[in-house]
């Protein structure tokens, strides 16, 4: 398996991801700039913050 073929792998997993999640009206979470968002159902984003406790505020993608 060449690096080609796993980046599609990955790609394919994130996108099944992605939609598993919307079926099920959860959210999926990935890390962008450093910082880790969530991504809803209704395509709301929020970053997640745990620094001195569990945090979540709005995000707009820059």
């Amino acid at each position: 398996m060449d690096i080609k073929q796993l980046e599609e792998i990955g790609k394919q997993a994130a996108e099944n991801a992605t939609q598993k999640a919307k079926d099920s009206n959860s959210f999926v979470s990935f890390s962008k700039d450093g910082k880790v968002i969530r991504k809803y159902a209704d395509g709301h984003m929020t970053e997640v913050s745990y620094d001195g406790g569990f945090k979540e505020l709005d995000y707009a993608e820059k």
